[in-house]
């Protein structure tokens, strides 16, 4: 249950920001603030951690590619098995390594995909524009042209998906900037929580607000955990590296 949009200052920028709510299972504990961290082959990330499961919903490299897990609920519905699988959430420090979308790509496609529940795998990098990768369950596929927001719900699906991309035409629409987006991330819908983009149900709420920046000096992970079963955000984290 998440939702990212992005943007950048114009179509020729290699700049870009990406904006993401995690939104999670109240049962779940607090994740870990992000870090920066490096792999076993000397590659500097910044990324938040998930407590339950030890992997991460979204990371930024030193080379400006930023990847982001979104689960697949329709196809998990479908795919309807209860066998133990490796969390998601590794998924993008497997391929926190890579330099560029195509690198990901390529990688992505020898992914043991069985291995783990359905998924939406978001890439975007400075010099290319966003691209999902799809995993539901029996094949992989790949769309190279999407457009924001890109949201999942597991509750009531189509409603909410469509509720939300409604509501980014209200407040961002085609032409939207920076500012615009942070109104959208910080939407509420007083009347139903649960179509909100920083929803709230009895179960699950936007746990956390992430803001990732890229530019040609520095990628920068700003973060805003939330309480739970409240509608304060905490005070916001920022962790910042120079890119390579």
């Amino acid at each position: 249950m998440c939702t990212a949009t992005w943007w950048r200052p114009d179509l020729n920028s290699t700049a870009y920001r990406l904006l993401f709510n995690r939104d999670e299972s109240k049962q779940r504990g607090p994740a870990t603030p992000p870090v920066e961290q490096s792999t076993g082959a000397g590659t500097r990330f910044i990324a938040p951690i998930d407590s339950d499961r030890g992997g991460t919903w979204l990371l930024v490299n030193e080379f400006g590619l930023t990847l982001a897990i979104l689960n697949h609920y329709a196809a998990a519905v479908r795919e309807n098995s209860t066998a133990e699988r490796r969390s998601r959430g590794e998924i993008p420090l497997i391929l926190a390594d890579c330099a560029h979308p195509q690198e990901v790509a390529k990688k992505f496609t020898s992914l043991e995909s069985a291995e783990f529940r359905p998924f939406f795998l978001l890439v975007i990098s400075p010099a290319d524009g966003p691209q999902v990768h799809e995993w539901d369950g029996a094949e992989l596929q790949s769309r190279q042209t999407i457009s924001p927001p890109f949201t999942t719900s597991s509750y009531e699906s189509a409603r909410v998906i469509r509720s939300r991309i409604d509501q980014f035409q209200r407040i961002a629409g085609p032409a939207a900037d920076a500012d615009a987006l942070e109104e959208y991330h910080l939407s509420m819908n007083a009347n139903d929580g649960a179509i909100g983009v920083r929803m709230r149900r009895p179960d699950a709420q936007t746990v956390s607000f992430s803001r990732v920046i890229v530019n040609d000096e520095f990628v920068q992970f700003d973060y805003r955990p939330e309480t739970p079963d409240s509608t304060k955000i905490l005070d916001e984290v920022t962790v910042k590296l120079r890119r390579k």
